[in-house]
């Protein structure tokens, strides 16, 4: 048996509550695109949001370095090339997970690639190479989450495309 020491322990709760600031700004985002059809129901996009910041937790943890945001940075991107059918297995499980079919359809957003990183979250739009910040954390504490912010988080635009930086 390996034991977790009690440092370990705090190393592992201090990643999990940094990282998860991160991570449901861009689940919001990309249930907010799920959003924009109005077949879905506010039950099921909201399932398909917590499914997918499990997906991402799983997929980012002993990924993310609080102290070094880049290392690791295209690990923790998130690929939706609609053209090429190349979209990454987070979104197909959270989609099958919330029992949604025709993910590629109902997202109805163009190719992109979103980097989750420590203190940042961006998206970069293929058919322009514009890059959108939709996730900024303040310089002096990255990855800080303070109960204002996590609310506006919850409010995220959908229309990102048209804002060069959102900082929450």
């Amino acid at each position: 048996f390996s034991t977790i020491t009690k440092q370990q322990t705090r190393v592992l709760f201090y990643t999990h509550n940094k990282m998860m600031k991160e991570i449901k700004v861009a689940a919001r985002w990309w249930a907010s695109q799920l959003g924009k059809n109005n077949n879905i129901s506010p039950k099921i996009i909201k399932l398909f949001e917590k499914e997918l910041q499990k997906n991402l937790f799983n997929k980012f943890k002993g990924h993310w370095y609080n102290n070094d945001p880049l290392r690791g940075h295209a690990y923790r991107s998130i690929l939706f090339d609609d053209r090429n059918t190349m979209i990454d297995e987070v979104l197909f499980d959270a989609g099958r997970a919330a029992n949604i079919y025709g993910l590629v359809e109902l997202l109805r957003t163009t190719g992109l690639i979103m980097w989750v990183d420590p203190g940042a979250v961006m998206i970069k739009f293929f058919a322009n190479s514009t890059i959108v910040h939709i996730y900024q954390a303040p310089l002096a504490e990255p990855s800080s989450c303070s109960a204002a912010n996590e609310s506006e988080a919850t409010n995220l635009n959908p229309h990102t495309q048209n804002v060069t930086t959102l900082v929450f």
